[in-house]
């Protein structure tokens, strides 16, 4: 199918911030003697900070609620991001190539508003999207397709007209319950991860970038 417009995810996908929020959950962690693994970080991404508190609490004793832990997190996970994140690679070339053909494009991400437009206005991207949506603008976020329902919703655009570009298995699940077009293009968190229910699967934005008209309209 040839789509008229795409949504990003951010982390892990457009921005590069993953290792930096694994820092920070992993220090809250630490605080109460526990060690977080990568192996288990990594079945977070993608998720939002509630949802990743519940897994927390779920496999390490804690004695803390939901909302506390999530307010934890939150607050490490703020502190590293106050500078920004790197772009992943090919993200500029690929935006740039976007505009410059009138292809609209949007994000949709299981974070906070409030990081979600620190991000863009890091990157100088503010004025160049047509449209976002965050994890907790919302009910449910991904892996439920509320985010990517209300991000089409407010680009102006049909669900079945958008292209998906995630890196987790939640966002796929997300987008494709959206009743979008989706690409999956692995993390190094998530490159074990199953991605058989997303339509493609690409290995960087540097190749997307190269093989645009086979999934947009230029």
């Amino acid at each position: 199918m040839i789509c008229k417009s795409i949504i990003f995810d951010l982390d892990g996908t457009l921005i590069d911030s993953e290792s930096q929020c694994e820092t920070a959950w992993k220090a809250a962690i630490a605080e109460y003697r526990h060690v977080m693994t990568s192996d288990f970080y990594a079945t977070l991404v993608g998720l939002s900070v509630e949802e990743s508190a519940t897994l927390i609490l779920n496999n390490y004793p804690i004695p803390l609620s939901i909302d506390s832990l999530a307010k934890i997190l939150t607050s490490k996970w703020e502190t590293a991001w106050q500078n920004g994140a790197p772009a992943i690679p090919g993200m500029i070339e690929l935006i740039n190539l976007l505009d410059k053909n009138g292809i609209l494009w949007g994000i949709a991400t299981s974070s906070s508003r409030r990081y979600l437009d620190t991000m863009l206005a890091h990157h100088a991207l503010v004025e160049r999207c047509a449209g976002s949506a965050a994890g907790d603008e919302v009910e449910q976020s991904k892996p439920n397709p509320d985010v990517y329902l209300l991000a089409a919703e407010r680009m102006g655009v049909l669900a079945t007209d958008c292209l998906v570009v995630e890196d987790s298995v939640y966002g796929v699940t997300s987008a494709v319950s959206a009743n979008m077009t989706v690409i999956a293009i692995p993390h190094t968190y998530t490159l074990k991860s199953d991605f058989s229910h997303a339509h493609f699967q690409l290995d960087s934005l540097t190749e997307l970038h190269n093989n645009l008209n086979k999934f947009i309209s230029l």
